[in-house]
């Protein structure tokens, strides 16, 4: 498989669009380690509703395995439980392409909502 081939193979699972919006989810934002936080993460999940004119965000810390390979939230927040949302974990992947695949566990679906961030 060349390159492209290989990027598509690793989305083929991937949560749509639409299938993010049923639980209101406009983007994620991966960010990386943050400032002090040495290897932990920080995902933020952008909500499609509106507060004061602006879209709710709410960032969720991330805690890494000790290959930094894997990265979960202890706890979820009271405020992505809400949501519906129950729990959240990142793989990193180095193949078949480099990136990050996020998994959000929502409530009343049977597999996770996938989003695949590449680099």
């Amino acid at each position: 498989m060349n390159q492209e081939e290989l990027q598509q193979d690793a989305k083929t699972d991937e949560a749509t669009d639409e299938e993010l919006a049923e639980y209101g989810i406009d983007s994620l934002v991966w960010d990386g380690a943050a400032p002090g936080e040495g290897a932990h993460k920080t995902l933020g999940l952008l909500f499609r509703d509106l507060v004061n004119g602006e879209r709710v965000e709410i960032d969720e810390k991330l805690i890494p395995n000790d290959a930094e390979t894997h990265y979960a939230a202890i706890v979820v927040k009271p405020e992505l439980e809400k949501r519906g949302i129950i729990d959240i974990h990142v793989e990193t992947k180095q193949e078949p392409s480099r990136r990050s695949d996020i998994y959000l566990t929502v409530k009343n679906r049977p597999t996770p909502l996938k989003v695949v961030k590449p680099y």
